[in-house]
């Protein structure tokens, strides 16, 4: 199977081109939306980057609990909008989780800082502040060391010890996956994208697909 993307600069027409190219026999195109996890702030290049060029315990976290937040975000909702969903076979989601497991070295439940400032105001005031704050007070009345219990909320930390080569594997083993979860005909032997890398830096780009 062959893969095919435009790009463009923003309103260039890049889809126009896309779409033209579903006019071609044994192709599928993707033209009606922008298939961007790669190139997007937060996205998978993003992460190649944080992971591998400045990575330490904490911004390895950050880096990859921003790209779920991106996956969230991509895979959208059936009450919303659906987004990704739809053109994977509704597995998205799921194979992005393999991945970001695949990348993962090691992971544990806890709270760093960062936990509380990514998180949006409602939850900022009520999860990390309120509630922590009744806790204490309640911890303090009732037992006789609350020093030693956490209150703030817990949630999964990621710590990834991953060189670049091993990086780009994985990511054209998860590419891999969404392609072929796309149902196709016998006889499509083009996948067409529209914005699947950048209009600059493409060798970059090339490989994160197989």
């Amino acid at each position: 199977m062959q893969i095919i993307s435009c790009a463009g600069y923003g309103g260039t027409g890049s889809s126009v081109v896309t779409d033209l190219l579903r006019e071609f026999d044994k192709c599928l195109c993707y033209g009606n939306y922008e298939f961007r996890f790669l190139q997007m702030p937060h996205g998978v290049a993003d992460l190649h980057e944080r992971l591998t060029n400045n990575n330490y315990r904490l911004l390895s976290d950050a880096a990859i609990s921003d790209y779920k937040r991106v996956v969230d975000y991509l895979t959208g909702s059936k009450a919303f909008r659906t987004r990704y969903s739809p053109f994977f076979g509704g597995r998205f989601k799921e194979i992005s989780e393999e991945f970001i497991e695949e990348i993962t070295s090691i992971s544990w439940e806890g709270h760093w800082y960062y936990h509380t400032f990514s998180t949006s105001p409602v939850s900022r005031f009520f999860r990390h502040l309120l509630i922590p704050r009744m806790s204490q007070v309640l911890q303090k009345r009732l037992l006789k060391n609350p020093e030693k219990l956490q209150s703030y909320p817990q949630q999964r930390i990621f710590l990834s010890d991953i060189s670049s080569d091993d990086f780009c594997a994985a990511v054209q083993t998860y590419t891999e996956k969404l392609f072929n979860s796309i149902d196709t005909d016998p006889g499509v032997k083009n996948l067409i994208f529209d914005q699947l890398v950048p209009p600059r830096n493409i060798e970059r780009y090339n490989q994160y697909i197989k």
